[in-house]
Parts: structure tokens; C-alpha cells; sequence
């Protein structure tokens, strides 16, 4: 127990997290209505399990949940699992599955879905799950409600890997992945998972609808009807949108920094940080395979010649705040190495290593060409790009600037490797170990979107990735930590340029986007509620239209009238398909009320097989939730 206390105190992500803590559900929530959240672009699919690109993972997260979540302090909390132990010696996990949780399709969740995902999806096709779930030797279902992680050594950030889909990817259904090409699966693009909300529809170009899945296994939620992902490539659009109520949510990449300033002073809007992670890091990923961007002195002389002072003035309007390298100053002291060098700006040493290196200028003054890629829907990304391009001319170097939508930029960088410098904004995530590591690592060099695209390799930076993250001794993993980015500074792999704003916004006539019981509600809006909704739950409405049709069919079948009633209940069912669950429950209680009066055999036989024809009706409609939008 000495270890395993040693270890959970090196982050804040794991402190008492052995007590099974139950969620704590939003007070006085309403149901209904629409949240509406702005896209820049199309996700390029909806299984947050085989990428770690942002919106698979905010989409399709409403759709999947993994074993935990975790709260704004980091403390882990029940999602799948309803409780779990850990061996003293921290190899073992040991994970006690809810019993009541069922994919979309109607199919149980069990264990061996579980497992599936983590030894046949996980480590295969999730770059942020490559190199921990390799700490993972092997993991057993003894039943179907058990899951059993044996582990080689300990390792520090397992609790995080187990979280939201956000961190760790969503429990697949094995059922619909097994023996299939996991990677062009169909339910990639309709995914069938256990979350809160099911697959709608999906437009290419114009909007990915989810709906409430009213069987989802945590009872009263969710509170929303249905959230649109609307697509809108124009930053100023967005904007405009969010101020005139089309749109209830933009996140902070979505977010225009020149915007802010004036969306914010909006009483309408909520204007507030929903990351408590470490902020977001804009970084430009030199390709190392291009014979230019393989020179060490020629990355310095690019990050010397990037006045990172000035495109956080003009380009997020002071709002962000300048990198000085992989890990942001946010970690704090246990992991952000405060000795790095601050950021330097300086034409005569870009000029003297460009000429070091064997790049003199030309008579026309240029050393050589490149290009810069980036996704063109994000506007801060389009104002850097020609600020870095007037920067980089004053060194001879022709930077030529070739915005991409997001699909094709995924394919040119991490697909097809056929790009110079790829200038993005990346998670780092609770733990470095998690969002930092994987664009570093040997390991992770390969065709995931977002992970090492820029081919760097150093064996020592693995290794000391690895200590880091399974060391028991805390100092000993800053230690690790303060080395690698030590490091990483004179290898210059990546320009960083600046730590991101990571504040979002909203429409002030929704609750529960920054809930307290899990640091991602602002990611999958399990407990975002409009304020506007009623105060009767569709659960509750359909158990009393349930009921009611129960009743008049016993009523029947003692050869009772109850026309009027069925009346009642038609109507009932009709208000709960329109979102009016409060109506539905009072309409289908007036039903439940009627005695009736007695009738003729002959008309009391036709009622009850008009019973039995809408209690058809009825179950089809509840076991068919998936389909019903």
C-alpha cells in the first residue's frame, strides 16, 4: 500500500481516487430543447476510438462512455465501472461493471467488450494509447461484468487512459467490430455506443445531429432533446451566429480571438474556461524527412526568426501567452520546467545558423522555399501564417502558405506525409505523459491523425518518458520530466508558439456546461440542460403513458368503454414525441383516471384489440429509440 500511495501522489489526476464516489447529478435540471454547437469543418469520422482529432472525439463522445470520468480536481469517477480496486503493488486493476448499461442496438455491454477495445482497437489505432496500454500485459474478463488490467509495472496515468472518450477512446460494441476492418467499419461514420445520446443524421457540409437516448443506463439523463454539430467554416459567421441565437456554443478553438473582446461584454453570453487541463499548445511541426528541415541549426533558426511576442498581439489579441516549449507553464513546477529559455527573437541568429547550416542567400535574397499547411477554418491559425511569412522573409526564406480544409490537411500531414511545416493547436492534456508525449515518441510515428508526424526520434526522450510516467518517487518524475523538455529545447522538433486562451462561450439560457462532477461536460453535454425545458423527465412521461395503457387495456378486457381515454392517451403520446413531456405525463394520467362504463361484447373485443394494436405501438416505439429521429 506504501507504493501504491507513492504513486497516486505524483498527480493530482489519481489523489483518492480508490473511493467509489457516485456522480452527483445537476440540481433542478430541465428537460428538452436543442443545443446547437459550431463546427469550423466536417469530422473526418465519429469514432472518438481511432483518433484523437477533436471533433470525433466531441462528437462521438456523447455517444460512447469508458470505464471512468473524472471531476475538475481530477479525481476519478464511475462511468461503466461502479467501483474498482487496485493491488497494493499497483499492477493490478480490478473494474466491477454497471449492470444495467446497453448499446443503442439494444445489445448489454459486458466485459468483453471492454476487453475488446483495449487489446483489438485501443492500442492499434489510438497514438495516445500506444505506448501506456504497452505497460497493460495482459487484461482478463473473468465474467461479464468484471474487466482486469494487469499491468508490467505501475504506471501513473491509467486512470486518465480509463476516463472520457476524450482521454482513452469509448467502449466499442464487440459484437458490431470483431472480424471487421476496424478502421472502415459502417459505424464509424452511425456509431452504436452506450452513451447519452444516439446517432441522428449526419450531412456532409452542413450538420451531425445526435439525439437523447432515453435507455441510457444513468437514470434522468440526459436532459437535452438533441445537440446539432453545425457546420460553419467562416470564423466571423460563427461569431455572428452564437450572437443571434442560431448557434449556443463555440469552443475556444472555434472561438475567434479578434471576437472576443466584444462577444464577451454580451449579457446574453457566458464567457468562461471549461479546460482544466493544461492549455492548448499552437505549435508548427517541422517534417524532419525534408532534407532542409533536418538540420537542427535550421529549426533554431526558424524559432528565432518567429517573433512569438508579436503574433500573440496581433493574433490572439493578448490573449494567449508565449510558449518556451512542449509543456505548458500551466503544469506548474512538478512537470513545467521553469529554467527553459524564454523566448528568443532575434534576425542576426537565424541569419548565422541559416549560413551554418549551407543555406546562403541568393542574389535575390531568398535561402530557400517552404510551405506552411494548416486548417483554414480556424482564423487565428490564417492571421499567423502571413504574420510568420513577413518574419521569415527578413531571413531568406520564401514561406509559401497553403491552407487545407481539415479532411485533406489530415491526409497531406499525417497520411501521406507530403507536407514541409503543419502549424496546428494541440492538447496536452491533464498529464504530459498523455497529450505531450505522443508527439515525441518513436513509437507514435506513424499514420494516426495528430500524433508524431514530424518523424523526430531520440531514444534517450523515450526512455525518459517511460521513467516518468512508472517512477514511484514524485521528484524523481520531475526530474525525468524537466530532462526531456531540456532535451527537446536543444533538438527543436517543434516550433512552439504560443499556450492557448482556452476559454469557450455560450448562450446564457442553457445550464450544467461546466458541471462539477466531470471536467468534460463541456465536451459531451451530459449534464447541459436548457433553462427553458420543462421539468418532467421523457422517462418519466413514458412509464406514465406505459401505465396508463396498461390500465385501459385491463379496463378493456372487463369490457369497459374507455374510448374517451384512449383518447387522452393518443394524445399523450403525441405531445411526448413533440417534447412535451410534462403534457404527455398530465394527459397520459387524466387516461389512467378513467373507470369507463360497461359496453357490448362486440365493441368491448374491437377496444381491446385497438389496446393490443397501440400497446404494439408503443413497445416498438421504446425499444426502437435509435431509429425513431
Amino acid at each position: 500500500m506504501k507504493l501504491l500511495a507513492i504513486m497516486l501522489a505524483m498527480v493530482v489526476v489519481v489523489a483518492s481516487s480508490l473511493s467509489q464516489v457516485s456522480g452527483q447529478a445537476v440540481s433542478n435540471p430541465s428537460y428538452g430543447g436543442t443545443f446547437v454547437v459550431a463546427l469550423d469543418g466536417d469530422p473526418d469520422t465519429l469514432n472518438p476510438s481511432i483518433t484523437t482529432s477533436t471533433y470525433p472525439q466531441q462528437i462521438g463522445g456523447l455517444m460512447f462512455n469508458n470505464l471512468l470520468s473524472y471531476d475538475m480536481n481530477f479525481k476519478p469517477h464511475p462511468d461503466l465501472a461502479q467501483s474498482w480496486d487496485v493491488a497494493s503493488d499497483g499492477l493490478t486493476y480490478t473494474f466491477h461493471l454497471v449492470h444495467n448499461a446497453t448499446f443503442h442496438d439494444g445489445y448489454p455491454l459486458t466485459s468483453a467488450d471492454v476487453k475488446f477495445t483495449y487489446t483489438q482497437v485501443l492500442p492499434k489505432y489510438m497514438s495516445t494509447m500506444v505506448k501506456p496500454l504497452s505497460y497493460v500485459s495482459s487484461i482478463d474478463a473473468p465474467d461479464n461484468y468484471t474487466v482486469v488490467f494487469h499491468l508490467s509495472k505501475p504506471y501513473t496515468p491509467l486512470f486518465l487512459l480509463l476516463s472520457t472518450p476524450n482521454e482513452g477512446g469509448g467502449i466499442l460494441p464487440a459484437h458490431l467490430y470483431s472480424g471487421t476492418n476496424v478502421l472502415t467499419n459502417p459505424n464509424n461514420y452511425a456509431p452504436i455506443g452506450t452513451g447519452p445520446f444516439k446517432f441522428g443524421e449526419w450531412k456532409k457540409g452542413q450538420y451531425v445531429k445526435v439525439v437523447r437516448n432515453n435507455n441510457y443506463f444513468k437514470a434522468g439523463q440526459p436532459y437535452l432533446d438533441q445537440v446539432i454539430f453545425k457546420v460553419i467554416p467562416d470564423p466571423t459567421t460563427r461569431s455572428l451566429a452564437l450572437q443571434n441565437g442560431d448557434v449556443n456554443f463555440l469552443w475556444f478553438y472555434t472561438l475567434p480571438s479578434s471576437e472576443v473582446s466584444r462577444l464577451r461584454t454580451n449579457p446574453n453570453l457566458v464567457y468562461k474556461s471549461l479546460v482544466p487541463a493544461a492549455p492548448d499548445e499552437v505549435m508548427i511541426f517541422p517534417n524532419e524527412r525534408n532534407r532542409i528541415l533536418n538540420n537542427t541549426d535550421v529549426r533554431h533558426a526558424l524559432n528565432y526568426a518567429i517573433n512569438k511576442t508579436e503574433l500573440v498581439q496581433k493574433v490572439t489579441f493578448g490573449l494567449a501567452k508565449e510558449a518556451r516549449g512542449p509543456i505548458p507553464s500551466a503544469y506548474g513546477p512538478a512537470a513545467f520546467n521553469p529554467n527553459l529559455p524564454a523566448p528568443e527573437y532575434s534576425v542576426s541568429k537565424a541569419n548565422q545558423l541559416l549560413d551554418k547550416a549551407g543555406y546562403p542567400k541568393q542574389a535575390n535574397g531568398t535561402r530557400f522555399s517552404l510551405e506552411l499547411t494548416w486548417i483554414v477554418t480556424l482564423g487565428d491559425m490564417g492571421r499567423a501564417a502571413e504574420l510568420i511569412k513577413s518574419q521569415l522573409a527578413l531571413v531568406g526564406v520564401n514561406l509559401k502558405l497553403a491552407p487545407r480544409d481539415r479532411a485533406t490537411l489530415i491526409d497531406t500531414v499525417f497520411n501521406r506525409w507530403n507536407y514541409d511545416l503543419f502549424m496546428h493547436s494541440m492538447g496536452t492534456d491533464p498529464l504530459p505523459d498523455v497529450g505531450v508525449a505522443r508527439l515525441y515518441v518513436t513509437s507514435n510515428i506513424g499514420h494516426n491523425a495528430f500524433n508524431n508526424a514530424a518523424a523526430y526520434s531520440n531514444a534517450t526522450v523515450d526512455s525518459l518518458w517511460t521513467d516518468a510516467a512508472t517512477t514511484t518517487d514524485p521528484a524523481k518524475r520531475t526530474q525525468d520530466l524537466y530532462r526531456i523538455q531540456d532535451i527537446l529545447v536543444q533538438d527543436m522538433p517543434m516550433i512552439w508558439l504560443w499556450e492557448v486562451n482556452d476559454f469557450s462561450i455560450y448562450t446564457s439560457d442553457f445550464g450544467g456546461v461546466d458541471p462539477p462532477t466531470t471536467s468534460n461536460g463541456a465536451y459531451y453535454f451530459q449534464e447541459v440542460y436548457w433553462t427553458k425545458g420543462g421539468n418532467v423527465s421523457p422517462q418519466s412521461a413514458l412509464q406514465a403513458i406505459a401505465d396508463a395503457q396498461s390500465k385501459l387495456t385491463a379496463l378493456a378486457k372487463q369490457g369497459n368503454n374507455s374510448t374517451a381515454a384512449w383518447t387522452l392517451l393518443q394524445q399523450a403520446q403525441s405531445a411526448y414525441q413533440s417534447g412535451d413531456y410534462a403534457s404527455a405525463q398530465r394527459l397520459a394520467s387524466q387516461a389512467a383516471q378513467s373507470n369507463g362504463s360497461s359496453w357490448g361484447l362486440t365493441t368491448g373485443i374491437a377496444v381491446i384489440v385497438i389496446a393490443a394494436i397501440v400497446g404494439v405501438v408503443l413497445l416498438r416505439r421504446k425499444r426502437a429509440q435509435a431509429k425513431k429521429d
